[in-house]
């Protein structure tokens, strides 16, 4: 896009909008606003790549960057919702951040500036001044990245915004177990730090979906409405949204009672097996819950109430045969995260506990471990393999 040709069009520069949707009400909560441009041959141009092009002097783009605004300002001045705005905020350190937060306060119009931290800033201290200064002003803030420059847990323990925005576009499909660790990762560290999670760029069903078990609760994408150069509430939108959220809860509702129910029966078998058995000898005794949880787990060993294995594994070889692995007796695991919770919460239920979905360090494959108190000291763990889980779907997620 030609610098001179934009600047000497000014009035060919326009806003439009996306809704962003409240996830807890299925209501319109605001509109993201983006910069277009209309060249001399009719076609419509995206800004986004001028406004971050450090081969356009700065004062060019925050030329355009207020042209937009002011535009959108009219736009939205009787609207009762949030406007959604982008900034390049190497383009507003000093002065400039001062005339910024001039602008808005003039408008009446309640705002999230969403921040894009590129590498024109020089560290942490400017960045985390900016937004502290943003935010001390009544403005809310929205951390983002850019394709080369990633949001990092770091950057959000810094500097604290009032939104963490995460872009679904920018996620390989690929990679879907990877994202959701990561989309976790992220929601619990915006919940230590009081901040929102903001999910754009949803374009199909399972992105939603996503969106949903993550925590979100700002949802914008393609797949909930377009960006339109009007501001339109659109009513069919929020029936449908209610629609795919009420799907999300009868599914979720019928996953953590096929949990609840696994869990259960595997309690009331492990329970025969202790009443049953001496547990004088723990490796026999270990690998006699491999042979009878054949159909379930693949290894099996036993851990006092310290952390410390008390056994070899008892593991399934791919011929079906258990084998005595010498390798983890005496290892300590109550460096793993959730052990000495699990532990307590045994002893105070005297129930066995199912574990999330987490990588084996072992095999490197996605399991889970249901853990079974013996006695007081003395604790079961089996491990569920991923084939189990696979077929099981109420299990791999």
């Amino acid at each position: 896009m030609d610098a001179l040709e934009v600047m000497d069009n000014l009035t060919n520069i326009y806003p439009k909008f996306q809704p962003m949707y409240h996830a807890g009400n299925h209501e319109i909560a605001g509109f993201e606003v983006t910069s277009h441009f209309l060249d001399s041959e009719g076609v419509e141009h995206h800004l986004s790549a001028f406004i971050y092009d450090n081969q356009v002097p700065e004062e060019y783009r925050r030329q355009v960057d207020m042209q937009t605004r002011t535009a959108a300002f009219q736009i939205m001045q009787d609207e009762n919702v949030f406007l959604y705005i982008s900034i390049n905020a190497s383009l507003y350190t000093g002065s400039e951040a001062d005339n910024l937060l001039e602008e808005f306060k003039n408008t009446g119009v309640p705002a999230i500036l969403g921040v894009v931290c590129t590498d024109d800033f020089s560290g942490w201290e400017e960045i985390k001044h900016f937004t502290y200064y943003l935010q001390r002003s009544g403005l809310k803030v929205a951390m983002k990245s850019l394709a080369y420059q990633q949001l990092t847990l770091r950057d959000l323990s810094h500097i604290k915004p009032d939104v963490v925005e995460m872009d679904m576009q920018s996620f390989q499909t690929d990679l879907v177990d990877l994202h959701r660790e990561l989309f976790h990762s992220y929601s619990v560290a915006a919940g230590k730090i009081g901040a929102s999670l903001l999910f754009r760029g949803i374009g199909n069903f399972q992105q939603l979906k996503d969106a949903w078990q993550s925590g979100a609760r700002y949802i914008q994408g393609d797949f909930l409405s377009t960006t339109k150069r009007d501001v339109v509430h659109d009513v069919g939108s929020k029936a449908r949204l209610q629609k795919e959220f009420q799907r999300f809860l009868t599914y979720e509702q019928e996953r953590i009672r096929s949990l609840l129910t696994f869990t259960s029966d595997l309690g009331k078998r492990m329970e025969k097996i202790v009443s049953s058995q001496s547990i004088e000898a723990l490796d026999a005794f270990a690998y006699e819950i491999g042979k009878r949880m054949d159909d379930v787990c693949f290894r099996v060993y036993i851990v006092n109430d310290q952390g410390e294995q008390q056994t070899a594994n008892m593991v399934r070889t791919s011929a079906g045969v258990w084998e005595y692995d010498e390798t983890n007796r005496w290892q300590n695991w109550s460096w793993r995260p959730y052990f000495l919770e699990n532990i307590v919460r045994m002893n105070v239920s005297g129930k066995g506990v199912l574990s999330d979905l987490y990588k084996d360090l072992t095999t490197t494959d996605h399991i889970r471990t249901f853990s079974y108190p013996m006695n007081e000291q003395l604790y079961v763990f089996m491990d569920i393999g991923f084939s189990f889980l696979y077929e099981h779907p109420y299990l791999s997620v």
